[in-house]
């Protein structure tokens, strides 16, 4: 997952020798599952007692949890594909605090009707917690189900110890729109750990554009997400279809890392649109880092998102970026980088402004030095890891005074 500096758990004295729960809805590649990993394994590095609570999966990321002493309470189902369960059996939560007997749980949230089941058993016995709302949006036409899970959404930030968002949007959002009292609530921004900060490696640039047969002077674009409409993969489409007729086109190649259901219909946009030697679908990859070492720029059209965590990747290692104003995103671009309209708006003016933000930095080496230059300096100062863990440690810490301290 990266690294993340050790420290001396006498910082946090208060917790002592406390037991701590994360407890989480993703257990895949989403930014939550991320977020949860890069936690908990900071905590276990710092000598404290965590267990993670997820559905089962077992992978590189779970070997090296479990070797750095990170427990794992595995839920008996996939609570991706049952969300029903998540909402209404709070058995599962019953045996898992009998298992594990926190002192506090940190529920990190899809979506603020995650979780539901398991925030209701800790109320009932009493178990303080925390909730990390990681994304919010709001549902226009709701169904009565899920009314009633925002009903107990709205309970649970009231009982909460602390609520926390990753997103000043987020926050605003819970506070509108999902009973989140005012004045409660705090932003603690997601974090990268400094292997993302180092200079990329010319080795590593060098070998991985001659694996795509791309030259040293070509322009090379990064997109990182998974190949679904929400990610505005269309809209990249109708940007090449513009590019492939304007002189910067020939040294132009793009990189898009990610799987999804669109795999196979994207493929065939690519090839009708006769620029699939220009595109390398490289799917799902472990490691991303040496693609942003080999890359020059960095494009996300969204529709909705939260905090990205790509977007963050890319700027700690000082890409160039534009994405669509939707979510977090203009809190994490500030004003350093290109802020695309956003495709629900307006689709045709998203696909114009990549192609002509694409036009100026393709042909201007020095303006893409500059623009990532500035992004960098915004990633070292607001994403880094070591600030996510220990603000969020003081928070648990917090929430383990007891009242009046």
């Amino acid at each position: 997952m990266g690294e993340s500096s050790a420290r001396p758990c006498s910082k946090f004295s208060g917790l002592g020798q406390k037991r701590i729960a994360f407890w989480t809805d993703d257990h895949s590649q989403g930014g939550v599952a991320i977020y949860v990993d890069a936690m908990s394994c900071a905590l276990a590095r710092m000598g404290l007692d965590v267990t993670l609570v997820q559905s089962r999966v077992d992978g590189p990321r779970q070997a090296t949890q479990r070797e750095l002493g990170v427990k794992h309470h595995w839920l008996p189902y996939d609570t991706r594909k049952d969300a029903n369960r998540t909402v209404n059996n709070r058995q599962d939560a019953e045996e898992a605090y009998a298992a594990i007997r926190p002192d506090v749980l940190v529920f990190a949230n899809c979506d603020p009707a995650s979780n539901i089941a398991a925030k209701r058993a800790a109320i009932e016995q009493g178990i303080p917690y925390i909730i990390v709302e990681g994304y919010a949006y709001v549902v226009q036409e709701p169904t009565p189900a899920y009314a009633r899970c925002m009903q107990f959404a709205a309970e649970q930030y009231r009982t909460a110890k602390a609520v926390i968002a990753v997103s000043h949007d987020t926050l605003n959002l819970l506070h509108t729109y999902f009973g989140l009292p005012p004045g409660k609530g705090e932003v603690i921004h997601y974090g990268r750990p400094e292997v993302f900060f180092r200079p990329a490696d010319p080795a590593v640039r060098a070998s991985r554009r001659c694996e795509l047969g791309v030259d040293s002077q070509d322009v090379l674009c990064l997109t990182v997400g998974r190949l679904e409409h929400v990610k505005g993969y269309d809209c990249l489409l109708g940007a090449l279809e513009e590019l492939r007729r304007t002189p910067v086109w020939k040294h132009l190649h793009f990189v898009w890392i990610g799987g999804g259901a669109l795999e196979q219909e994207i493929r065939r946009w690519l090839e009708e649109l006769v620029v699939s030697d220009h595109v390398h679908m490289l799917g799902q990859q472990i490691d991303v880092i040496p693609w942003y070492d080999a890359s020059d720029l960095f494009i996300l059209p969204s529709r909705f998102e939260g905090m990205p965590l790509a977007i963050m990747e890319a700027m700690a290692k000082g890409l160039p970026v534009m994405a669509s104003a939707v979510g977090g995103i203009p809190e994490e671009l500030g004003p350093t980088d290109r802020q695309l309209t956003s495709p629900l708006s307006d689709a045709a003016a998203t696909v114009s402004e990549i192609v002509s933000t694409l036009e100026a930095w393709a042909s201007d080496p020095q303006l893409r030095r500059l623009a990532g230059q500035a992004s960098q300096a915004r990633a070292r100062e607001m994403f880094r890891e070591d600030r996510m863990v220990d603000l969020t440690l003081s928070v648990i810490e917090r929430a383990l005074l007891p009242r009046g301290d």
